[in-house]
């Protein structure tokens, strides 16, 4: 059975349960109310009868006093009475049996008939007084009679009184079975309802949420109502299809990958061989000038002793340019060297020192004024490749010097702590560099040019070294015109980096 006809099943059986309560509670109270009436019924007979029995009583007295006037007047009140008393049984059938009823009427035909017969004698009491003995004999039989009218009248009041009694506790216990059978059934139905549709979703969820947390093996059982059956199966194949999506993306991004790393060294080897083309074209073609200069030369005859000087120039260019080339492959092979050199204590402050007195004394410098500021008497020691570290200084400020100005030219060189780091700072005068330039002013063979035979390496292979040393080398330039500054950035030694 499907939840849905289970849900309407279950409605209506709720509903015809409270229908019957309703129905058992309607027919007991105008049963109930029909006793009520019925008894209101008798009573104001009851009443009646007491009424008319009052009368008499006074029409005796009178009757015994010798008062023909008073007993007639009472005795008229008490015929009116009980004619009102026959009339209402006349009109209004009784409530109770018909023997109840027919007793009624004799009584009350009976005590009529008496107390016509005294009202007669009285009529008569003042030509004869012996009537009045005759009218008060009526009158006594007028009041057994109406008492036994009465006493009858009060036996069917007891009865439906009882009767009533009865009926309440009846109606009261049907009342209290339904009430109880409706509550049972609707706390039966609820839980019903609770074990087929909360169980079920919280089976859901559960699923859901290990699906979600990447269990994509998660299956769910079918089981209860035909809707959550279909649910759950459908729940079973949509984590089949993602575990498969999932199983096959997984693969295709490994494929991927593997894909993209070879066409990733492939695009390395073809920039590298298109720089190394570029870089190694000029030399080579030198070389070859001189070579068929001297081969020009030597097939013209004029190769003699007065030629050994244009001989010996040319010469010393070929071997400069076949130099220059194994520098540029040199430069390459270290670029691309993934070790680590061997590291040791090097005292920052040291390399800075040495370099700079090197620099000071390259001829290139010029009058370029380089000023170091260290930190105060700290030697900044770092954990690192000292050659290394001097091959970056001097890279840094070579390119420091040649960048400057050429009137006035100053290269400022700081050096301090910063919170477990120790930061070298090497900033110029210079040209500056703009925000394309700094985008890629650590890629090899990138350069500026500006007549200089620089290879485009030097700043690529120090970025390369920083990362080796576990530092890092960044650059800044406020624009063309406002100078470079270049920021290497290295562990202190013995301490924690943040």
């Amino acid at each position: 059975m499907t939840l849905a006809r289970r849900i309407v099943v279950k409605t209506v059986v709720l509903t015809a349960a409270l229908l019957a309560a309703g129905a058992g509670m309607l027919t007991g109270m105008l049963t109930l109310q029909k006793m009520s009436a019925s008894t209101r019924e008798e009573f104001d007979e009851l009443r009646g009868v007491r009424s008319v029995d009052r009368n008499l009583q006074t029409a005796i007295r009178q009757v015994t006093s010798g008062e023909v006037d008073g007993a007639r007047e009472s005795l008229a009140e008490a015929l009116t009475g009980l004619a009102a008393f026959d009339d209402y049984q006349q009109e209004k059938p009784s409530a109770f049996s018909e023997e109840h009823a027919e007793t009624e009427v004799h009584f009350g035909s009976e005590a009529l008939a008496a107390i016509r017969a005294a009202m007669a004698c009285v009529e008569t009491a003042a030509k004869d007084d012996s009537c009045l003995a005759t009218a008060e004999a009526e009158l006594h039989r007028a009041t057994a009679t109406l008492d036994r009218l009465a006493d009858e009248i009060e036996d069917a009041v007891a009865a439906v009184h009882e009767r009533t009694a009865k009926r309440f506790r009846a109606t009261t216990w049907l009342l209290l079975s339904l009430a109880l059978v409706s509550v049972g059934a609707g706390l039966i139905i609820s839980i019903s309802h609770y074990r087929s549709v909360v169980k079920p979703l919280r089976e859901l969820r559960a699923g859901t949420d290990r699906l979600a947390m990447r269990e994509l093996g998660v299956r769910l059982e079918p089981g209860g109502d035909h809707e959550f059956t279909d649910l759950k199966r459908s729940f079973n194949h949509m984590a089949e299809e993602l575990e498969s999506l999932c199983h096959n993306l997984e693969d295709r991004v490994t494929q991927q990958s593997k894909e993209l790393a070879v066409a990733e060294r492939l695009a390395s080897v073809g920039f590298l061989a298109a720089g190394v083309a570029h870089e190694v074209n000029n030399p080579l073609a030198i070389i070859a000038g001189y070579a068929e200069s001297m081969l020009r030369r030597m097939g013209d005859g004029a190769y003699d002793q007065s030629g050994n000087g244009a001989w010996k120039h040319d010469l010393e260019a070929i071997r400069d340019e076949a130099f220059r080339c194994k520098r540029i492959t040199q430069n390459l092979l270290d670029l691309s060297r993934m070790g680590d050199a061997h590291r040791e204590a090097v005292s920052l402050r040291g390399v800075a020192e040495a370099c700079i007195r090197l620099i000071g004394a390259w001829p290139g410098c010029g009058n370029t004024r380089i000023e170091f500021r260290p930190s105060n008497g700290d030697p900044c020691v770092v954990h690192a490749s000292e050659q290394e570290l001097r091959q970056v200084v001097l890279n840094l400020l070579t390119n420091a010097v040649e960048a400057a100005a050429v009137d006035g030219g100053r290269v400022d060189v700081s050096l301090h702590r910063d919170n477990g780091w120790v930061e070298l700072r090497v900033r110029d005068n210079g040209c500056g560099m703009s925000a394309e330039t700094l985008d890629h002013v650590f890629e090899p063979f990138f350069t500026t040019g500006k007549g200089r035979r620089g290879l485009g390496l030097g700043l690529s292979i120090s970025h390369a070294i920083a990362q080796r040393q576990d530092g890092m080398l960044t650059a800044r330039s406020d624009g063309a015109g406002c100078g470079s500054e270049f920021v290497l950035r290295l562990p202190a030694h013995g301490e924690v980096t943040a």
